[in-house]
């Protein structure tokens, strides 16, 4: 019974457990009490980011935050932010804040969908003022911002912080990754102690030389079957394991269990009994 338990729990967490290629997280907290980020928990497994900013920030009232920080970083994985320590400041907002939401497998949608388009119809929607600068700038346009965000306050605004894309081996990677989370956490501590009641929008997004270089097209023949079609899906590999670990012992037991009965003990004649003679009489 144990065992079989554990198989069930391992055949559920695989469409989980998998890697999706094509998707990017997305992770939002805010200062205060959020129905919206809330009500992402239970959004579907890989949502498509047109959803999930339509969920986040069109269905329920975002005007109603001082700035809604949108932080956009090419490249990046889910594993990357896995990767961060338990104590960085990312990890530490997402446990302390209200309300928080972590999407690690986003499928991206259309080019208007992005964070950028969203950042423009959320300042012509809510009348508020559009920033647009890098993490990790150079000092001269970090003091150029310092001052705009100053003469702001009071007003409401829509922040996208632009950071540099991760790309190389693993660990250059959780080390570029790391580097990048020092530095957004400074801008963001600036830019929350100026407005104190805030959204925050980190997600990942398509490097640029992904979308301009062409993916190669393959021949009739290159890589086979396994190439082109994906047979060992979540749900067939789900089967697999119940079929295999639950259902086939279960049968066997049963066969096993049926062979082992044996017919009941003849009764043997007393010792002495003749079956002629008692005819006879």
């Amino acid at each position: 019974m144990r065992y079989s338990t554990l198989v069930l729990a391992l055949a559920a967490s695989l469409p989980t457990s998998l890697a999706f290629s094509e998707t990017f997280p997305v992770v939002a907290w805010s200062s205060h009490r959020s129905g919206a980020l809330d009500h992402l928990r239970f959004i579907s497994a890989t949502p498509s980011s047109a959803d999930v900013f339509s969920k986040l920030l069109f269905e329920h009232d975002v005007c109603e935050y001082d700035a809604v920080i949108m932080v956009d970083q090419p490249g990046l994985h889910s594993s990357d932010l896995r990767a961060l320590s338990p104590s960085s400041a990312i990890a530490t907002r997402l446990q302390d804040s209200p309300s928080s939401v972590q999407l690690p497998y986003v499928r991206p949608a259309p080019a208007t969908d992005s964070l950028k388009h969203l950042a423009d119809k959320i300042a012509q929607l809510c009348g508020a003022q559009r920033l647009t600068f890098s993490v990790g700038a150079a000092a001269a346009a970090a003091a150029a911002t310092e001052k705009t965000l100053d003469s702001g306050s009071g007003s409401k605004h829509v922040l996208c912080l632009s950071m540099p894309a991760v790309t190389g081996s693993a660990s250059a990677r959780k080390r570029s990754v790391a580097e990048h989370e020092v530095r957004l956490a400074s801008e963001l501590e600036r830019i929350e102690r100026a407005f104190p009641r805030h959204l925050v929008i980190f997600a990942g997004s398509r490097r640029q030389d992904d979308d301009s270089t062409p993916a190669p097209t393959p021949s009739a023949h290159a890589g086979g079957i396994l190439a082109h079609y994906q047979l060992l899906t979540p749900a067939l590999i789900t089967g697999l394991l119940l079929a295999f670990f639950v259902l086939i012992p279960i049968v066997l037991f049963g066969v096993s269990a049926l062979a082992s009965i044996e017919s009941p003990l003849r009764v043997q004649p007393p010792k002495g009994f003749n079956a002629d003679e008692k005819k006879n009489q």
